[in-house]
């Protein structure tokens, strides 16, 4: 299939979610034919140990929107979005989640602030029903030294989806660590967007505080990563690419 001059990619790191899947193509197909753009979606396998590779494939052959990049065992989101990043065609990017927690339907909230003339659009679960102590005083604490950090006031740096312009998507591209990636946010004109958080039965979010930890420890090096290659305060895990399909 021709994919140049694609309007909007869309990247979803997988891992192991076959149980989800079908459920999540089709919300997402439902939003995007509706935007009338040329639009891929790039699904990472992340080193699946289910069926997800399996029914990513039935997908592509049911919809040659759907491509497919298998890496060679689990490397991790920022790898898996680095593999994705590398592939897309895409004018803008939206990146999401596989496990419904994100609602495809904020999509076009996302792209209308990217054709406002921002770089890059945060998601904002701002009206999120999690336990006040395990999660919303950690989340709040995190967010805030992580906004002191960048200079930019950021309310949820955990959710997933965000939007991206090609060219924030190419300067990007060229740090291989989430430190230096997480460091390039305060260059670029950003801002947040309310999204909703999935009430859907199937959704299983994997955030855990020891996640938001480790997140703030990435910003706080990225802080300090001034040059365009591989971190030298704790190098990110090179990806393998085992098969591209679509």
């Amino acid at each position: 299939m021709e994919r140049e001059g694609i309007d909007l990619s869309v990247i979803i790191p997988v891992r192991n979610s076959s149980r989800i899947l079908d459920k999540l193509h089709f919300y997402l197909t439902e939003v995007l034919v509706r935007l009338n753009k040329r639009y891929e979606i790039i699904f990472v396998d992340d080193g699946s140990i289910d069926n997800s590779f399996d029914i990513l494939k039935t997908l592509n052959q049911k919809d040659k929107r759907v491509k497919i990049i298998k890496l060679l065992e689990n490397f991790g989101q920022h790898p898996a979005l680095s593999a994705g990043m590398s592939n897309i065609r895409g004018e803008t990017l939206v990146i999401m989640d596989d496990d419904l927690q994100n609602d495809p339907s904020d999509i076009p909230k996302l792209l209308k602030k990217i054709d406002d003339g921002y770089d890059i659009v945060l998601g904002w679960r701002k009206n999120r029903e999690d336990a006040i102590f395990k999660r919303k005083i950690p989340s709040y604490l995190t967010n805030l030294l992580i906004s002191f950090l960048l200079g930019i006031r950021i309310h949820d740096i955990g959710c997933a989806m965000k939007a991206f312009t090609k060219e924030a998507v190419d300067e990007i591209k060229c740090y291989d660590s989430l430190p230096a990636f997480s460091g390039q946010l305060r260059n670029h004109k950003i801002i947040e967007v309310e999204v909703k958080g999935s009430s859907s039965q199937l959704s299983q979010s994997r955030y855990r505080f020891i996640d938001l930890i480790r997140l703030f420890f990435m910003v706080f090096l990225g802080c300090f990563e001034k040059k365009c290659k591989l971190s030298n305060i704790g190098p990110a895990r090179k990806y393998i690419i085992e098969e591209i399909i679509g």
